[in-house]
């Protein structure tokens, strides 16, 4: 920042109202993009630095810009430069008519943040716009934002589980993974796991109508498992039900009705089907891969 190219007489400084050095020096750190984004900061007012909202794990940026633009974050550490990973949540509120940006650090400590726009049109990158220190002190424990794109907020969704995370946990001794998301009536999710490369048959979305919420269960591990029936995930109480599966490598395979284990049948050459009748709890689907090992849970239907 060049000081000297701040005019100390009011007459010269072009504003609206004229503002003091300690006012100017305040201010958060500015780029062309900015201006070029007529982007308009609303909270902070004046000042070049935030910290934790009350009650809450994260800062928050309120900026306002015209509908043709939107804007991105990142969070540094201060002293490595170092981009904090899940720190961001970068989101349009439709009611208040403007972006907020949050941010999550993982400890306590000076840090930078950066908000950057573009053109939604644009298939260019992101410009660096404007620039905030974040003090933070007393951070007892921090949380994770999973990363999100336009059509999360537009279709109204909400992550229920896991709460506060960008990450989801593998139980031990499950074979999948799974996400809850509510969402409105009108919309219908899907979903995929991978890394690189999708894993064929490693998803099952449904819809849990008791709950109200999307279940979306995703299996890490590949054992190529494929469900051909029923690929409802709500089986409808005393019921005849068949349930026909493949599951490579599985040494033994059983099921539990209200809690109580059956008699086990029905799998062969690494397929099950058997028809059960459903009772008025859970039913879960189990498997060994090792004749040695427990049993772990495999897919479970929610009974209505």
């Amino acid at each position: 920042m060049i000081y000297n190219h701040f005019p100390n007489e009011e007459k010269w400084q072009l504003l609206a109202g004229p503002i003091t050095m300690q006012e100017y020096l305040s201010m958060p750190e500015t780029h062309a993009a900015f201006f070029e984004f007529n982007l308009q900061v609303i909270s902070p007012q004046n000042s070049h630095a935030i910290s934790l909202q009350k009650d809450k794990y994260y800062g928050e940026i309120l900026v306002r810009c015209p509908d043709d633009t939107e804007l991105s974050g990142s969070l540094k550490e201060s002293t490595d430069e170092q981009t904090v990973k899940g720190a961001d949540k970068v989101y349009f509120d439709r009611q208040k008519s403007l972006w907020r940006c949050q941010f999550a650090p993982r400890k306590n400590g000076m840090h930078d943040i950066t908000i950057y726009a573009k053109k939604k049109s644009s298939e260019g990158t992101f410009a660096g716009a404007v620039l905030f220190i974040f003090d933070v002190k007393d951070l007892k424990t921090f949380i994770s934002f999973p990363r999100t794109w336009f059509h999360f907020y537009e279709y109204d969704l909400e992550v229920v589980a896991p709460l506060h995370s960008g990450s989801v946990v593998w139980p031990v001794g499950a074979s999948y993974c799974e996400i809850l998301i509510r969402c409105p009536d009108d919309v219908q999710l899907s979903g995929h796991i991978g890394k690189g490369q999708r894993i064929q048959q490693g998803e099952l979305i449904q819809y849990n109508a008791e709950k109200e919420l999307w279940q979306c269960l995703f299996a890490p591990k590949k054992r190529k498992c494929h469900l051909y029936e029923p690929l409802n995930g709500i089986l409808k109480k005393g019921a005849a039900a068949t349930i026909h599966c493949r599951l490579p490598g599985a040494t033994e395979v059983n099921m539990t009705v209200d809690s109580k284990w059956l008699t086990a049948q029905g799998y062969e050459n690494n397929v099950l089907k058997r028809t059960i009748k459903v009772g008025s709890q859970d039913m879960s689907l189990w498997a060994k891969y090792d004749k040695n090992s427990s049993y772990s849970s495999v897919l479970t239907y929610t009974v209505k």
